[in-house]
């Protein structure tokens, strides 16, 4: 499809309290690791995920 552009995506699950919740951000795996990060709550079913960490720099 023309006004259609595929991006680089990963699929993160991540634990509030006791709620379990998953979500959908554009990036690279290797922008996320196990362990904290921001999210930032912009609508009530839509979050944004920091990436936290870095991709390896290429050499």
């Amino acid at each position: 499809v023309k006004d259609k552009t595929l991006v680089e995506a990963v699929s993160l699950t991540y634990k509030e309290g006791t709620k379990v919740y998953t979500s959908t951000q554009v990036g690279k795996t290797c922008q996320f690791t196990t362990g904290l990060a921001m999210v930032i709550s912009t609508k009530d079913n839509e979050t944004r995920i920091q990436p936290n960490t870095k991709c390896p720099e290429k050499s």
